[in-house]
């Protein structure tokens, strides 16, 4: 099947180009692209400052004070949180 089917050189496309447009619309469209890749460009911005801010201070000062803790990160905590296995030092490896 695959000899037969790579035994011809494929025949040359039968389409023709489509036009632009009127350059009006044209432009339009473009300025709309461009505007999308700023959104995006905004909101991969946002989420970095979101998650920086996150990682770095108390985002939600009330929930730390609800959970009666601080915010400073403790090891022991985190350990007990996420066991590892003490003989690689990863968690979950050998279970």
């Amino acid at each position: 099947m695959f000899v037969l089917a790579v035994r011809r050189a494929p025949a040359r496309p039968r389409w023709t180009l489509a036009a632009e447009g009127p350059e009006p619309q044209r432009r339009r469209a473009l300025l709309g692209r461009l505007l999308m890749i700023v959104t995006g460009f905004g909101l991969f911005v946002g989420g970095a400052a979101v998650s920086v801010v996150g990682l770095t201070h108390v985002f939600v000062p009330s929930a730390v004070a609800f959970l009666r803790t601080t915010p400073t990160p403790s090891k022991p905590r985190a350990a007990t949180c996420c066991p590892s296995s003490p003989t690689t030092g990863r968690a979950g490896a050998g279970h």
